[in-house]
């Protein structure tokens, strides 16, 4: 998911997405592997049976108490798998290793709720998958722009930079753009 386009990206919407994956990579890991595991901690319950299986790839969570992947490939593949088996809320995936950092990302950035509510049934409001296509449809929408391949400036952006000019003293506006002082009657 990262490319040459992703500073410009990063620019225009003001993400801090690096494409760079949170979890470290751990020795039983051959430089081929394509896999890696993500836990979906917004389903998770936190019944620590990945962390028992193979805990030297899950570890939980302090704010939530929800397993989180470590270090991948921090046990052999055998244990991940039985730690991915036993898991009672189906919440752990093997997932393409190029789609990592930004689930792991997006995990970031989604909302939670305690496990009580979850066992109460009240359902997660996000999900890091359909969260990170979102991300990568306005992406590419990000980047693509219009038709004469501009960028398009989002609502922040937009409010950022009118913020940033009204701050500016009135005679550095009027050298500017002299047309804007005269629309605001400022001839200072």
């Amino acid at each position: 998911v990262y490319d040459v386009d992703l500073e410009q990206y990063r620019e225009t919407q003001g993400d801090s997405f690096d494409g760079q994956a949170k979890s470290a990579w751990g020795t039983n890991c051959n430089t081929t592997e394509t896999r890696a595991v993500f836990v979906d901690e917004l389903s998770c319950i936190g019944c620590r049976m990945c962390n028992n299986l193979a805990g030297d790839t899950f570890g939980m969570e302090d704010l939530w108490g929800r397993a989180r992947v470590k270090t991948q490939w921090g046990n052999n593949e055998e244990e991940i798998s039985d730690a991915i088996d036993s898991c009672p809320v189906d919440c752990i995936y093997w997932v393409q290793r190029k789609q990592l950092p930004l689930l792991e990302y997006i995990m970031g950035l989604c909302n939670r709720i305690t496990v009580a509510s979850m066992m109460n049934g009240r359902a997660a409001p996000d999900s890091p998958f359909s969260r990170a296509e979102y991300f990568l449809k306005q992406r590419k929408e990000a980047k693509w722009g219009p038709a004469d391949g501009s960028m398009l400036h989002n609502e922040r952006l937009s409010n950022a930079i009118a913020k940033a000019w009204l701050q500016l003293p009135a005679e550095i506006r009027q050298d500017l753009w002299p047309q804007y002082a005269e629309l605001q009657g400022d001839t200072n």
